[in-house]
């Protein structure tokens, strides 16, 4: 986090993408790319066993340097977090 830190610009965004569900066996993954300034382009990577969970205060934590963290829960149990620097 202390390098997201340091590269992002003061004011500038990020977003972070978390599962939500902590009994998930497995989890599916997916490659995030950036089509223009309405689109982002999702392309599925397959599963894989969760690495670890992270709930709204642990992602908190994470971010706690950052100005804001703004959370949104999807309908497909992800954790959509946006960060401003």
């Amino acid at each position: 986090m202390e390098r997201l830190q340091r590269i992002l610009k003061p004011g500038s965004y990020l977003l972070a993408i978390f599962h939500a569900e902590e009994r998930d066996s497995a989890v599916s993954t997916c490659s995030y790319r950036i089509g223009d300034a309405k689109t982002l382009l999702i392309s599925p990577r397959g599963m894989r066993p969760p690495a670890q969970f992270f709930n709204n205060r642990a992602v908190e934590n994470l971010f706690k340097e950052f100005e804001t963290v703004k959370f949104f829960l999807t309908r497909d149990h992800l954790r959509e977090v946006i960060v401003k620097r």
